[in-house]
């Protein structure tokens, strides 16, 4: 709190049964900052603090002196003992790390007291004393709870492990008194939603036109959605040619530049006055400054209209290119498959987007477009590029406050470099190490093992993805499956040089070889960083959410140096290539972000790395590697750590066939996805999600509810802005809506390209493993694929890479799979090359449906979604539920005044202040975080990483709703212990009273904790009982679940949404439990009520489910179980094994492609 002299008093206060416990009490500015009173308030306790530095000075004083003292002083005051606790708090808060943590859910839990009377500023904090007592008394004992942490008794023995196996991170925060696990679930928690953010800021939003627009506006360019998409995707396809530098308008006319070649004009305005180049005069070349790469470029400007006629190609590709334009199955076939005469490529390509036959009127409007992205680009370029320096110099900060000892500039300038390489025990010419202090290296080391590997620092080097170094530019990205095709034609191309250069440099005299010398070098070395990469285009550990490899730091500098080394004409120019880019640059620094965050984490925890608090550590390390999906990723089951890696080591390791860790995390996932689409692809589970509509009215009531509710619909333009710009409408494991057209499309017609070449080299080696000479096998294969056969890679490579691209077949229509179940988007998969035998036999595979066109699924499911629209697709309804739960936390800071009273009429009018718009994105991320809680494994307590998360699949959300109940008891009764008397009679008392039916809205003015403990013992109680007591039990219950009104609606699953697994477990269960044992129940019955109520354990998730399921079966056999029921629960356990129909689970092409499979 703010006073005139800053003083220090040693005090404690630890517990409140102890007169001897003492803590160190700092009055300081920051406190009162964060944690205000008001003006009157603060004279008192200046006077106190005045008191206690006169009489005991920087003596301790004791907890009775201190009550005494506060007793005196207040005496007269209005609540005495509400403000005493207060005293008391902010002496809690002496420390500055502990006084952000509380600061965040201080502010949350003040506007969640939603009383009249709550004042706050518009700094986002709340007057203490304008609070409720209950309020004040429940803080000031989680304070307590805090401080009384005990580490050793909370993460180790068997309360420990349990602890950590089931409990959140969110609630382990409150365990460790360090404060470190609050500072690494605070990033966790910001991690994904920081990079939804920069995206957004760039794409835009319904009020903030931006790159998303830009492309809407270019595609309208060439005619309307649904009947002229293809010209469409050619307006895509032109404008990133234009932005790229490919092609250009000039008083417009359209320009392309024919060629690509290495810059060495020393005047080209590119590069000239940029650091990022740098004109090599001995060479006469530009070259890269980061990499000293030799800089390919476009080259030779000619009109577009001359380009699309062939003038440019030399005589080989002319001739190539007058006869196949002839053909244009071969045009076709070429344009997919084709890697020999590139310029004739390009050119066919061109000839295509020239159909467009754009008008003047027209190329000016993309013209605009062109200059809007242009300006978009460009701040992106400065905002990474300043975005990635503040990283390293944070993160080199954080480095020296571990190692103070280092003094030498060079080294303090190097210390980022070593964090990434790991080169802590480097030595000078001398011999010397350059970090002089052994446990320097040490601790240097141990973080760059658990931290450094996967951090880039340069932004110019981002593995396949990288920032261009020229503002005027556009990303370069290449599909993934092409890319190795362009290795294995880089691979030869540098052997052939190799060749070429040992002859050069044996005819050439010695006193002339330096120049070969430099040249066969860097073919010596390119071809080794080819050899090396290649493999680790698959092997890198892949991000789930997001889709992409994650290299090391040295892998992401090699693979900046080959793509340089490709045609940029081959890279990207589709919808997704900007919205990719973006979140390949933002992900990767955010990722670095997370790592400083986490090292922050660990000192706080054990600042020397000695293991005196490694329990702490190790959670923090655990919660680290969870969110980057990394195998090593701890899984403490009751004190087992059974990591991916772990049992990889123990068991699929010692396997006779060979299953590296990544390929095992990808089965993994594969399967998991598969049981998303298989369990969430039907509408009633989009009901059953709405049914935590109640979670809100438990939580602020009804009233409330509909008043956000009306204003998400009065202001829903402005509003769904705000939403998009703070990132919770991505739901981390699943599926976001921006991935849909990346699992379908473009990435699917890559990968199936790939595996057609893929085939057609091995029928090349087949063919001469036969007997065939190469040359004519050679033409067979060029006549079907237009590559050169030197190009092909050896059989044994051949079948690793065929291997590696069906599992990401696999992989792909599994993802689609589960994304339509979420979303109910899909798009078909592309048709080519189905005979009509194939076709047929599609249809008969499929009896359900009469007749197939290409896109009957497609159709029927838009018809779907046109009628009920999204809200009833899983990410519809969750979408909707966050929106809820932010303008509840936005109403809520209105009414506490944190946010302005007119909040809603300057969002209608564009009068928010960016300070307005940060103030409600971080009170509506904390309200939606409460209410819905997160929805990905570093969420929940280390059981859920466990295989995967499969045992525990589908149990995210109820695993954080058991904990959400079990606090509304906590939190009532500490909100009862400031008052006289017993607490749980206290509590017990009130929540009575606050059942009055006469004013049922007092309790929330009185207690907001009683009203909602009331709230859920009133509305989920009696549904609780009567699902578990009624419909699951023998009473009746077989013939009510067969009723129509129950069997033919989504009655059940909304009764299960709407009951408490706490409540069934503790209450109903038992009391089932006991009315079974007095009654003759058939024990088969009671047998299968069982199963079901012992499925509602929220940690038993899909994995235990199955399994309980099996035992059930297995014993139910054993028992003499009807043939029928038996059948019926065989098929429920292999049902997930089944694909649906394939027009919901798979493409037409693959479907074919299995039954041909299968026929073969």
């Amino acid at each position: 709190m703010i006073y005139k002299a800053c003083k220090a008093i040693n005090d404690t206060i630890k517990g409140e049964s102890s007169d001897s416990i003492n803590t160190n009490f700092v009055i300081k500015d920051t406190i009162n900052t964060k944690f205000p009173v008001t003006k009157d308030v603060k004279k008192v306790f200046q006077n106190i603090a005045d008191e206690i530095v006169k009489q005991y000075g920087k003596t301790a004083i004791p907890e009775k002196e201190l009550d005494k003292l506060l007793n005196q002083k207040l005496k007269g005051q209005k609540e005495p003992k509400k403000l005493a606790t207060i005293f008391k708090i902010q002496t809690l808060l002496n420390n500055k790390l502990i006084l952000e943590i509380f600061s965040k859910d201080f502010k949350y839990e003040g506007i969640s007291a939603s009383t009249k009377g709550i004042k706050g500023n518009y700094n986002g904090n709340i007057f203490l004393d304008t609070l409720p007592i209950n309020t004040i008394g429940k803080f000031y004992h989680k304070l307590i709870a805090f401080e009384n942490a005990k580490v050793k008794e909370n993460f180790t023995g068997s309360f420990g492990n349990a602890m950590v196996s089931l409990s959140t991170p969110r609630n382990m925060r409150w365990k460790d008194r360090t404060g470190a696990i609050a500072v690494i679930v605070n990033a966790v928690e910001t991690f994904l939603v920081s990079v939804n953010q920069h995206i957004s800021k760039y794409m835009g939003n319904p009020t903030n036109k931006k790159m998303s627009d830009i492309y809407q506006q270019v595609q309208n360019i060439a005619g309307v959605p649904g009947q002229d998409d293809e010209n469409r995707l050619k307006a895509v396809k032109l404008f990133s040619r234009i932005m790229s530098g490919w092609m250009s308008i000039e008083n417009g006319t359209i320009m392309i530049n024919s060629s690509v070649g290495i810059s060495s004009d020393p005047n080209d305005k590119r590069y000239t006055n940029s650091e990022y180049y740098t004109f090599d005069k001995e060479y006469n070349v530009w070259r890269y400054t980061s990499t000293n790469d030799k800089v390919k470029d476009f080259q030779n400007k000619v009109l577009f209209s001359d380009y699309v006629l062939g003038k440019t190609l030399n005589k080989t590709d002319k001739e190539f290119f007058n006869k196949i334009k002839k053909d244009p199955e071969a045009v076709k076939r070429f344009l997919s498959y084709g890697k020999t005469n590139k310029e004739v490529k390009f050119v066919l390509q061109a000839i295509e987007l020239n159909k467009l036959k754009l008008s003047a009127e027209k190329i000016k409007v993309l013209q605009e477009q062109i200059t809007r992205a242009r300006k978009i680009h460009s701040s992106v370029f400065n905002n990474v590029k300043s975005e990635f320096e503040k990283l390293d110099s944070e993160l080199r900060t954080e480095l020296t406050t571990w190692l103070p000892k280092i003094k030498d500039p060079k080294v303090y300038k190097s210390l980022t470099i070593a964090f990434i390489t790991g080169d802590f025990n480097a030595v000078n010419n001398k011999g010397e190490y350059w970090i002089k202090d052994p446990n320097d290296r040490r601790i240097g080391k141990y973080l760059h093992d658990k931290f450094g590997k996967t951090v880039i620092l340069n932004v110019f080097e981002n593995g396949l993805v990288n920032l261009k170094e020229r503002k005027n530019s556009f990303p370069t990205i290449y599909q993934n499956e092409d890319l190795r095709f362009h290795y294995d034609e880089m691979i030869n191309d540098n052997k052939e040089l190799i060749n070429d250069y040992e002859d050069k440099i044996k005819n050439t005299p010695v006193k002339d070889r330096k120049p070969l010398l430099e040249e066969f070098d860097e073919a010596k070395a390119n071809l080794a960083r080819l050899e090396n990469t290649l493999g680790k285009l698959d092997e890198a550990m892949e991000d789930p959410i997001w889709h992409r490899k994650i290299y090391s730091s040295n892998d992401a500098k090699s693979f900046r140096r080959i793509t340089n080394s490709i045609d940029i004409r081959e890279s990207r120019d589709d919808v997704s290539l900007y919205r990719d880019y973006l979140t390949n640059l933002y992900s990767t620094l955010e990722r670095g972000k997370l790592a400083r965050k986490a090292i922050r984490a660990v000192r706080q925890a054990d600042p020397n790395l000695d293991g005196s608090n490694k329990e702490v550590v190790d959670y923090i390390l655990g919660l680290y590697d969870t969110t980057l999906h990394k195998p090593e990723a701890r899984a403490n089951v009751f004190g087992a750590d059974l990591s991916l890696r772990n049992v990889y080591e123990g068991f699929f390791k010692k396997l006779p066939f060979k299953v590296d860790e990544y390929k095992l995390d990808r089965y993994v996932r594969t399967i998991s996805a598969a049981i998303t689409g298989r369990y969430l692809g039907g509408y009633s589970t989009a009901v059953l999600n709405k049914t935590a509509t109640l979670q809100k009215a438990i939580h602020v009531g009804w009233k409330r509810y509909s008043q956000a509710s009306d204003n998400l619909n009065s202001y829903k333009e402005g509003l769904d802005s705000i939403i998009q710009d703070s990132g919770i409408l991505d739901f981390g494991d699943f599926f976001s809506n921006s991935l849909v057209q990346d699992l379908t499309q473009r990435d699917n017609i890559s990968l199936e390209n790939a595996l057609a070449i893929t085939e057609l080299q091995f029928e090349y080696w087949n063919n001469v493993n036969r007997g065939m000479s190469k040359k004519a096998a050679e033409k067979i294969f060029r006549d079907k694929c237009y590559i050169n056969a030197k190009n092909i890679p050896a059989y044994k490579d051949l079948k690793t890479r065929k291997r590696t691209l069906r599992e990401k077949k696999l992989k792909k229509i599994v993802d689609r799979w589960a994304n339509w179940a979420i979303t109910k988007e899909y798009q078909a998969y592309p048709i080519r090359d189905i005979t009509e035998d194939q076709y047929k036999l599609f249809k008969q595979a499929i009896r359900k449906i009469n007749s197939l066109p290409a896109k009957t699924f497609e159709s029927i499911n838009k018809t779907v979604l046109d009628v009920f629209g999204t809200t009833f697709t899983m990410s519809g309804s969750e979408k909707e539920l966050r929106s809820h739960s932010f303008v509840i936390g936005i109403d809520l800071a209105i009414n506490a005044g944190i946010l302005d009273k007119d909040f809603y009429f300057k969002l209608q009018n564009n009068q928010l202040t960016n300070e307005d718009k940060i103030q409600a994105i971080e009170i509506g991320r904390e309200m939606t975080r409460v209410l819905d809680f997160g929805l990905s494994n570093q969420d929940i307590g280390e059981i859920g990483r466990f295989a995967g998360g499969i045992n525990t699949k589908f149990t995210i959300w109820a695993q954080q709703k058991f904990g959400y109940d079990s606090r509304l008891f906590r939190d009532a009764y500490r909100s009862m212990k400031i008052k006289e008397g017993n607490p749980l009679f206290n509590t017990m008392k009130e929540l009575l009273s606050s059942m009055s039916l006469t004013n049922p809205s007092k309790a929330w003015e009185k207690n907001a904790d009683i009203a909602r403990l009331r709230n859920f013992i009133l509305m989920q109680g009696p549904l609780t009982l009567i699902m578990d007591l009624v419909l699951f039990s023998p009473i009746g219950g077989p013939f009510l679940r067969r009723l129509p009104i129950i069997r033919n609606t989504f009655a059940i699953k909304i009764m299960s949404g709407i009951s408490s697994d706490l409540l069934s477990l503790t209450v109903s269960t038992p009391l089932y439990i006991l009315m079974a044992m007095m009654s003759d129940w058939d024990e088969e019955d009671v047998q299968e009520d069982l199963f079901y109520k012992f499925k509602k354990i929220p940690f038993l998730g899909y994995g235990y489910g199955f399994a309980l399921d099996t035992m059930y079966l297995l014993l139910g056999i054993a028992t003499d179980m009807e043939e029928e029921d038996a059948l019926k629960k065989a098929n429920k356990l292999v049902g997930p094994f089944i694909p649906l129909p394939p027009p919901a689970a798979i493409g037409v092409e693959e479907a074919v492609d299995v039954i041909i499979d299968y026929i073969d």
